[in-house]
């Protein structure tokens, strides 16, 4: 046969091509398909084939079928697992089970970092899943919940099912008369005034399973009354209410700082301020506190009081507002918001909101509400309440001026707690002790200090000690009881009642761990073993007397009564280890074992496992679970386990440990470091680098066929391409985290923009669809606005200075991730041909969504992109064309807009689109080819609506409501013609822009279509003339248009809510969601305000129009309740 790496060219491009067809190709056409796209014929006589059925046979992974006369060849998608396959093949065996003697030599610490930026990855680890279930993934580590992206990957094209629910032109329950929304409207109003006197208070009304009030959605409105945030319980005045503090029903999951705050529940007197509780105090104390409260009463307080409600000011009714002065003036972080959308299938849509400030963290959850605002403050309200019971209420103590005595007085706080004390606890205890305030700055002051260190405790708590025993221990009356206090001796361990089972293992406090590497499976599975003292040598010892103990029993089988759950002895090789068993199958008697001292699993008969003696149960288990912090989201990366096993496996390291986690598992997010040699290497930043230059950075290799997405095309002929790989994916996933997760107002303050620098690479905000995207500044413009090139979509766009962000201050790993956008230009193609009609139609024809296969020409240089050829497959018959050729032969793009003798054809062209709205009939008859316009009242009327589409409250579609039957009458009559009609589709020259016809949706039925754009001889753009979309349709979907279907007037009215205008510059991506969940496919009563031309397209009109939702037992205007809901305002006049 051929040469290799000939072999592998031929089937790498062979494989492109197939993949690029919807059900594969026929062998017939598969030649000639592989030649358009690669520019030669399958080579399989110079590989050595005497035909191209053997050459097709001989290659791994195709499936070959026969249909009809033919053979269709299709690429099997399990082809692409072969090589996963190798790689789980060799996770199985990416563990060291070879005890390696002397691990106690540790390795020097690194150099400390100095000034690392935060970022959005220092986060505590999270467990990893129970080892249950099947025995394919026994340590499935727990992933984040996926947040709604900000950046998009390109969404797979998809084709709807001709018919899963009914047509959109058949009404809701047919047989039954409808009754108009303006019926329903003058009925209410009727029995609105017959019991206007018994109504006291507007009533609370369920919108959708959305809570709002009459008194903001009503056309008569009174004063508004508030809402109370917690429903209140019966028999109590509306002033009762008001006067109460409010307080909510839902149960607090108390954390650790929360419980170091217990309270005697007593009942009505207030609470006292307790004594200040270390960490290591906590259990005692709480039980403590609950013995005495059973048995004694309540004690009158004769400290500071602490008030059950702070007072409200009369200029301060929003909890929000008023927890933003609390805060401040406690000295304590600024409250940061997050608002949650759930939803359920018959509920609708409600709200959850947490607030976050310092450490503390507040939820409304489990309360579902209406609205984000009123979420925002329902968790304001509680916090406050919560933040008020932990720390007390405002005082007029005053602030302490001197640094030195601040230093002084934290200090001595902090001895008195030996194991240290919460950071957040030390202002009260400060005003306590001292009956002063701290200043703003004290969390700066006392980081100057060398006496304080700061050490991170749970749900990201911080926890201040001091590096030396406290004061008071250099008093004790004896070094020997100061020797017998200290954290340096070993604990005591207590042996549990039951089963021998190891324990969870401690590790140390320290910055810094030593430890080996045993078992890499992903940069979040990493097993290692901690060395020192306290670990590897008492493994050592213990490892030693167990092999010792089993070498003798050996030699009998094991136990055959295997319990999943279980700890035994196994031997591997000479060696022997601790394992968990997992998963025992007794047909075959084999068992599913987890090394606890490795991090590994493997399989093993009954007979290779002995029940592990109670003397090997003292020591906890080893295994310390790892994840690389800033590669996280490399963890699904196959490519990534070579580098893993190569860089890390088996070797002795040195952890930075940014955070922690104990549970049923050690589990720690780390930067790991090689200090063997004179210079050190952060092997996280290492690994990176690896990452990068192999898998992230966009590649087009030389002489294969690519896949690929057209990104952005330039008015100069530059055309960026997104490479179809993961990278794409992976920057989606870092800049949703940092966007979701990460960008706090500390964030944004610190990382504002003051001078820009153009080597700089910043995250900016497009005003035009609110998404955060990577770009450099390419020019600075006047007033204080600058151009900005997206790296990662080849677009500039123009934005103020305002909406950059220094992204190096945000994420360590963004400023250095390459960028995705490849920038490419197209062969045969010069730039001078190039225009703004090209760039469009180069859009058209390959949009972001679809996979095109790009081939290089001609290999980059230093000063050019590479030349490529573009080429994709048309729908439905998958039929290969060139966009490269399509645009070069166009005689509308190509050269001037003459007819070649420099004369214009627009004139001509403009004729044409006059004429083409009619046609001859039969007999000669002229006939009139366009659709009348529908009727509309006169402003100030009323007018019922059906809203079939909506983007946004300022462009959405409507129908005459009362026109409804007959346009469904005239659908159903317009199906049977069309699917009864004989004749053939028309022709592509009698095809012009404006004529109307019946075109045949994806979704399989026929409608009235006006011809927006013809794209090509096979592809034309059309407007749905009854419903107000746009989709591409291919000619052969296209049929003549009956004069019987002209006499009912087009249906589709473009609209826009009046009254209001979004809160910024445009409707948010949620204001659109919410807007389109209220109202479409629902009818309206709408009032006619105005009309005036789109601003997209002028030749169209646009009506003004109030909406006012009549369906439920109150009447609701739209733009009333966008307002309350906070997504609008109203616009004067």
């Amino acid at each position: 046969m051929g040469d290799n790496a000939d072999y592998d060219e031929a089937v790498a491009n062979l494989r492109a091509c197939l993949l690029s067809a919807k059900g594969g190709v026929s062998l017939s056409e598969l030649n000639n398909d592989y030649k358009k796209i690669v520019g030669e014929s399958l080579p399989y006589r110079k590989l050595g084939y005497p035909s191209l059925e053997e050459f097709l046979n001989d290659i791994p992974g195709l499936l070959i079928t026969k249909r009809g006369n033919d053979w269709n060849i299709i690429a099997k998608p399990t082809e692409d697992t072969v090589h996963l396959a190798q790689m789980i093949a060799r996770q199985k065996s990416s563990s060291s089970k070879n005890r390696t003697r002397g691990l106690t030599a540790k390795r020097r610490r690194p150099a400390a970092r100095s000034g690392r930026t935060p970022s959005q990855f220092d986060m505590p680890s999270m467990n990893s899943q129970q080892r249950k279930g099947s025995s394919t993934n026994y340590r499935a580590v727990q992933r984040v919940p996926s947040l709604p992206p900000l950046m998009q990957n390109p969404p797979k094209k998809t084709i709807p099912p001709l018919i899963e629910k009914p047509p959109r032109y058949m009404l809701p329950n047919p047989g039954i008369p409808q009754t108009s929304p303006s019926k329903q409207l003058s009925d209410r109003m009727a029995n609105k005034s017959a019991n206007l006197n018994t109504r006291n208070q507007p009533p609370t009304v369920a919108y959708k399973n959305k809570v709002t009030t009459q008194n903001l959605l009503s056309e008569k409105r009174t004063p508004p009354t508030p809402t109370p945030l917690i429903p209140p319980k019966p028999g109590l005045s509306i002033q009762e209410r008001n006067s109460k503090p409010v307080q909510t029903q839902s149960k607090i999951v108390k954390s650790i700082s929360d419980r170091l705050n217990f309270k005697p529940q007593t009942s009505p007197s207030p609470p006292t301020v307790l004594s200040p509780l270390s960490p290591s105090q906590l259990v005692a104390a709480a039980a403590a506190a609950e013995s005495v409260a059973s048995s004694t009463p309540p004690a009158t307080p004769k400290t500071l009081q602490v008030k059950t409600m702070w007072p409200l000011n009369s200029q301060h009714q929003n909890p929000c507002k008023q927890l933003e002065i609390y805060t401040q003036s406690m000295k304590l972080p600024k409250p940061s918001y997050k608002v949650v959308k759930s939803s359920a299938k018959r509920q609708g849509s409600f709200f959850y909101c947490k607030v976050k400030i310092g450490s503390y963290g507040c939820t409304s959850y489990p309360e579902e509400i209406a609205t984000s605002e009123e979420a925002t403050r329902a968790v304001a309200a509680k916090a406050l309440h919560e933040l008020l019971q932990i720390n007390g209420p405002l005082s007029s103590l005053t602030e302490t001026t001197n640094k030195n005595l601040v230093k002084d007085r934290v200090v001595a706080i902090v001895a008195e707690h030996s194991n240290g004390v919460f950071m957040h606890q030390i202002p009260k205890y400060y005003q306590e002790q001292f009956r002063e305030n701290l200043p703003e700055d004290w969390e700066k002051i006392i980081v100057e200090t060398s006496e304080i260190f700061k050490e991170k405790g749970a749900h990201d708590s911080t926890i201040l000690c001091l590096p030396y025993p406290s004061p008071r221990s250099k008093h004790r009356s004896s070094d020997k009881v100061a020797e017998a206090i200290s954290p340096r001796v070993e604990k005591i361990e207590l042996n549990p009642i039951g089963p021998p089972v190891p324990g969870v293992l401690k590790p140390p406090v320290d910055e810094y761990w030593d430890l080996c590497i045993t078992c890499v499976l992903d940069t979040t599975d990493i097993w290692a073993r901690l060395i020192g003292e306290e670990y590897s040598d008492r493994i050592e010892t213990m490892l030693n007397e167990l092999e010792s103990y089993y070498q003798k029993i050996s030699n009998a089988p094991g136990v055959k009564d295997i319990e999943v759950g279980k700890y035994y002895a196994v031997q591997v090789e000479e060696y022997w280890h601790r394992v968990q068993c997992f998963e025992y199958n007794a047909k075959t008697g084999m068992a599913v074992v987890f090394f606890i001292d490795h991090g590994d699993d493997d399989t093993y008969h009954y007979s290779k496992l002995y029940p592990l003696e109670k003397q090997f149960c003292k020591i906890p288990a080893q295994a310390i679970k790892l994840t690389l912090a800033n590669l996280e989201v490399f963890n699904d990366c196959a490519e990534v386990i070579e580098y893993l096993e190569e860089v890390l496996l088996g070797q002795i390291l040195v952890a930075e440990v940014l955070s922690r986690e104990l549970g049923e598992e050690v589990t720690a997010s780390v930067i790991l470091y090689d200090t063997s040699k004179e210079q050190e290497v952060n092997l996280n930043d290492f690994l990176f680098n690896k990452i990068s230059e192999n898998i992230l950075v966009p590649k087009l290799n030389q002489g294969h066929v690519s896949e690929a997405y057209v990104s952005h095309v330039t008015e100069s002929g530059d055309v960026y391409l997104h490479v179809k790989s993961d990278s794409m994916k992976y920057l989606v996933s870092l800049m949703n985290t940092l966007i979701q997760t990460g960008l706090t107002s500390e964030d944004i303050q610190r990382s504002e923009v003051k001078n820009i620098d153009r080597s700089k690479l910043y995250l900016v905000r497009c005003v035009e669809d609110g998404n955060w995207y990577r770009g450099n500044v390419a020019s600075i413009e006047a007033h204080n606005r600058v151009d900005v090139f997206l790296v990662d979509f080849g677009k500039t766009i123009i934005v103020k200075k305002q909406d950059l962000l220094a992204l190096d201050q945000l994420s360590e790993v963004l400023p250095k991730y390459p960028y995705q956008a490849f920038k490419v230009r197209l062969h045969n193609i010069p730039e001078a041909m190039f225009s703004s009609e090209m760039a469009t139609k180069l859009t058209l024809l390959a949009p972001p969504d679809q996979v095109i296969l790009v081939k290089i020409i001609t290999p980059a240089l230093a000063s050019s992109p590479p030349i490529v050829e573009l080429v994709k497959r048309c729908e439905p018959n998958n039929i290969v064309v060139s966009i490269n050729s399509t645009l070069a032969m166009d005689p509308n793009l190509a050269g001037s807009n003459g007819d070649g003798n420099n004369n214009t054809t627009r004139p001509k062209k403009r004729l044409e689109r006059s004429v083409s709205r009619h046609s001859a009939a039969g007999d000669g008859e002229l006939v009139t080819r366009n659709l009348k316009p529908p009727v509309i009242p006169d402003f100030g009327r009323y007018f019922d609506v059906h809203i079939t589409m909506a983007a946004s409250p300022g462009n959405f579609t409507v129908q005459p409501y009362d026109d409804r039957v007959h346009l469904e009458a005239m659908m159903v009559q317009l199906q049977e013609v069309c699917v009864n009609y004989m004749g053939s589709a028309p022709l592509s020259d009698s095809i012009k822009e404006g004529s109307l016809y019946a075109g045949k949706h994806f979704d399989g039925h026929f409608y009235r279509v006006c011809v927006s754009k013809i794209i090509n001889d096979q592809m034309v753009t059309v407007y749905f003339c009854d419903f107000g979309d746009f989709s591409v349709l291919s000619t052969d979907k296209l049929q003549p248009l009956g004069r019987q279907f002209l006499d009912l007037p087009y249906q589709a009215i473009k609209a826009r809510l009046v009254g209001i205008q979004p809160l910024n510059i445009d409707w948010s991506v949620e204001d659109c969601l919410r807007f389109q969940e209220l109202v479409v496919e629902r009818n309206f009563v709408s009032i006619v305000v105005d009309s005036g031309p789109d601003q997209l397209s002028p030749g169209d009109t646009v009506l003004g129009l109030k909406l006012i939702d009549v369906s439920g037992e109150t009447d609701i205007y739209l733009d009333k309740l966008l307002i309350a809901e906070g997504r609008a305002t109203a616009i004067e006049g």
